[in-house]
């Protein structure tokens, strides 16, 4: 089964009645390369046909439905969770990123791709009915995303006011 991880989790957002566009972007290596400075967030390196992939959509629906409700990060202005495609792009996961397998997540942060301290922290277990399932630390990402959000609206407001000065 062939899935397309963004396009499944806003699809599913919207059913839900959550508009995600804001804060769900699918990139390009283009794109990683000059991310905006002012935008932070987690970067998901999937394939399309990995099942451990796929096995992320229900906890990153989980994170997104958890963004959405957040005030401090449902605007998607300051966080976003970006994804790009190895299967589309892989010599440049391998060589700029690091990546030798899938997924991988990491942090970005003005406008820099990192390593994530807490990928460990991402759990593979089988449901009940035997399907792989991920299970990311939703709240170790909220906790990771609101302390971006806040740094990105301080310092906005601190050139802001340097610019009226």
């Amino acid at each position: 089964m062939q899935s397309n991880l963004p396009v499944d989790i806003l699809t599913e957002a919207a059913a839900r009645g959550i508009d995600a566009r804001p804060f769900v972007i699918q990139v390009a290596p283009r794109d990683v390369s000059s991310f905006d400075a002012t935008k932070n967030g987690f970067l998901f390196v999937y394939r399309d046909t990995c099942p451990f992939c796929r096995a992320l959509r229900a906890t990153a629906g989980d994170l997104v439905r958890a963004m959405a409700a957040d005030d401090t990060l449902r605007t998607g202005k300051h966080v976003a969770l970006y994804f790009i495609d190895s299967s589309r792009h892989g010599p440049f996961v391998h060589e700029a990123l690091g990546v030798t397998s899938v997924p991988s997540i990491f942090v970005v942060e003005r406008g820099r791709v990192a390593n994530w301290p807490d990928n460990k922290n991402v759990a593979t277990t089988r449901g009940s009915d035997g399907a792989i399932v991920k299970t990311l630390p939703i709240a170790s990402m909220l906790k990771v995303l609101r302390s971006m959000a806040r740094q990105s609206r301080l310092e906005a407001a601190s050139s802001t006011a340097r610019q009226t000065r």
